[in-house]
């Protein structure tokens, strides 16, 4: 009995350890992708409102943050992704061309595009 009670909770132990180390998010890439835009006289907050809502929808997206200076007439949108690597041929990754288009779609003109490894 008491052997089986050792390997009963070795067994158990060992069930546990697996459930709560293994992790679905183990391998993310995450990555900070930020895009300067200038605007024009139409751009107001709700325009820039909904950009930002269609930007979230954007796969692989987890956070979106822009900021806008009416004055100026020029804004950063700041958008931290994470994806698994890519290791097969149909694997899908986030491309910042979808950033650009989202802009274009909102009558922003992009300008300048950088990305930084980890969430900033």
């Amino acid at each position: 009995m008491n052997m089986f009670l050792k390997t009963f909770l070795a067994f158990t132990f060992l069930v546990i350890s697996k459930a709560s180390f293994s992790q679905t998010t183990d391998n993310l890439i995450t990555h900070t992708h930020y895009y300067s835009f200038s605007g024009d006289n139409t751009c107001n907050k709700d325009k820039i409102n909904n950009l930002q809502e269609a930007i979230q929808k954007i796969e692989f997206v987890s956070d979106v943050t822009i900021k806008y200076a009416d004055e100026k007439k020029s804004g950063m949108v700041k958008v931290i992704t994470r994806e698994t690597p890519v290791v097969n041929e149909g694997d899908h990754y986030f491309s910042p061309a979808e950033l650009k288009n989202a802009l274009t779609r909102f009558g922003l003109s992009p300008i300048n595009y950088s990305i930084e490894d980890g969430a900033k």
